[in-house]
């Protein structure tokens, strides 16, 4: 089987399960953090900087050798906080964090499909007072980001972000608290990706 190695934020965390079942027999899918007891301090945060450094240390273990990255990483990023507002990770930052994830798997002769970053609804994550803020306009920017690195490198995406806006569901419905989606779109985005991944694998044979 193809062994698959699902790194990114919390999104992936909750659409995992449902993809493991749906790849049942025809792929073996590792997620991020079943492996990082050794980053325990960094798990809460998954943004670019701390994938790219995790992904370093992983390849240092001659054992960790997946045939596929399905990297979707973005939410953590855009998060934004202080006077003057300054993004978690700046995009030069991100774009450069891509970058060298790319290049890395490239060198290791692993494959990588880029899934782009899901929406956010700014009136439903910024209600109150949180503790930072994410805007709609910066996963725009940073997909942007994304996409460019991705056709530079022939790199498939897969496009959550649209699939996830076409469900056609207002913010209430789509969302659970301020960025993380129901059940039930949890399990269709799964069904999203592994509708593809299925097709890979069949071609592959």
């Amino acid at each position: 089987m193809k062994k698959i190695f699902l790194m990114g934020d919390s999104i992936c965390g909750h659409y995992y399960p449902y993809l493991r079942t749906f790849l049942e027999g025809k792929a073996e899918i590792v997620r991020r953090n079943d492996l990082e007891t050794a980053y325990r301090d960094l798990a809460p945060y998954c943004n670019s900087e701390v994938d790219l450094k995790i992904l370093r240390e992983r390849y240092q273990d001659r054992n960790f050798r997946p045939d596929l990255l399905l990297l979707n990483c973005g939410l953590h990023d855009i998060k934004t906080t202080g006077a003057p507002p300054r993004h978690e990770v700046e995009p030069e930052d991100y774009e450069n964090n891509l970058l060298e994830m790319v290049n890395l798997c490239n060198q290791q002769h692993t494959a990588v499909i880029w899934v782009r970053t899901t929406p956010v609804d700014d009136a439903v994550h910024n209600r109150g007072t949180p503790p930072f803020f994410r805007y709609h306009a910066d996963v725009e920017r940073y997909n942007a980001i994304a996409d460019g690195i991705m056709a530079k490198h022939r790199i498939p995406v897969l496009d959550l972000y649209g699939f996830t806006r076409k469900l056609g569901l207002d913010g209430r419905e789509l969302y659970v608290d301020h960025v993380h989606y129901q059940e039930s779109v949890r399990e269709l985005q799964a069904a999203f990706i592994a509708g593809y991944l299925n097709a890979e694998l069949l071609r592959e044979k």
